[in-house]
């Protein structure tokens, strides 16, 4: 295109001018100068060679010769060059056609192999989808067995904690049992003390107060309950067992009345006196009556 811009702007050029000088005479031509009439001339053109043979017969023209091999040769010559540009258009289409098929061909074996590869590239995918998701399944198995794992080995722990602290607080339970056991006995072992001191103490105080009766006699005994308040006075007194012997029975339950308060009783522990001593068991058997 740019081979025919030089002759492009000069023909544009060209009528440019040329319009524009047309315009330039048809507004600006002189007018005409008048021109004198001509004289007229009469004359005859006379033909010679036409009046020469003005004479002679007219001859008659001969028919015109057709050439029919001529013809023929032409006719054949034009349905051969007609029957090879048929030839030639037929190969054109042939070869059109078979250049279209094999394009279509080449075309559809194009997407054919596209579809292929898309198959390929789909199941490839698919198949590292797959892969994926296997892997995600056993990641997430794994993980859970880890988690079952910990929390059983949490379960484990938590058990032998439970264990051991049960076993702990079953032994100090039983230490404690011990310790208890041991002060209780020690303690029972200081109260019977307690108890047997006070006793004597009672014993002697009511063996001070009583007054022989004249049966009385040697390995005489009278078993009797005596009754106290805390404060050591004597509420009540009876014979739970007989010595045998009225006069005896009765001179001993006259000597705890005669004491009447034992004072010492104040001084002992509440839970020795509720023991031994809220109803306490006396046997009346003065020293002398032991022989």
């Amino acid at each position: 295109m740019t081979s025919y811009l030089p002759a492009m702007l000069i023909s544009l050029l060209v009528h440019g001018v040329i319009i524009f000088l047309v315009f330039i005479g048809w507004g600006y031509t002189t007018p005409p100068k008048p021109v004198k009439p001509l004289a007229y001339i009469k004359a005859t053109l006379i033909d010679l060679k036409a009046k020469g043979e003005q004479g002679a017969p007219k001859k008659k023209p001969k028919p015109k010769k057709i050439d029919l091999e001529k013809k023929r040769k032409e006719l054949e010559k034009k349905k051969l060059d007609q029957k090879k540009k048929a030839d030639e258009k037929a190969r054109k289409n042939k070869l059109a056609k078979e250049k279209a098929k094999q394009e279509q061909a080449k075309k559809e074996k194009a997407k054919k192999e596209k579809q292929k590869q898309q198959k390929i590239a789909k199941e490839k995918k698919l198949a590292e989808e797959k892969k994926l998701a296997e892997k995600r399944k056993e990641d997430q198995r794994k993980k859970e067995q880890k988690e079952l794992q910990e929390r059983a080995r949490q379960e484990r722990e938590k058990l032998e904690r439970q264990r051991l602290e049960e076993n702990l607080a079953k032994e100090r339970e039983r230490l404690e049992a011990e310790r208890k056991a041991e002060q209780l006995a020690q303690q029972v072992e200081e109260d019977n003390l307690i108890s047997q001191s006070y006793q004597q103490i009672i014993r002697q105080r009511v063996e001070q107060s009583w007054s022989r009766p004249p049966s009385a006699r040697n390995g005489m005994q009278a078993l009797l309950q005596i009754q106290l308040i805390p404060t050591g006075e004597v509420i009540d007194v009876a014979v739970i067992k007989s010595s045998g012997n009225a006069q005896y029975d009765r001179s001993a339950v006259q000597a705890v009345k005669k004491v009447g308060r034992f004072s010492e009783l104040r001084e002992m522990p509440s839970r020795v006196f509720e023991r031994d001593f809220r109803q306490f068991k006396l046997t009346f058997q003065p020293q002398d009556l032991r022989q």
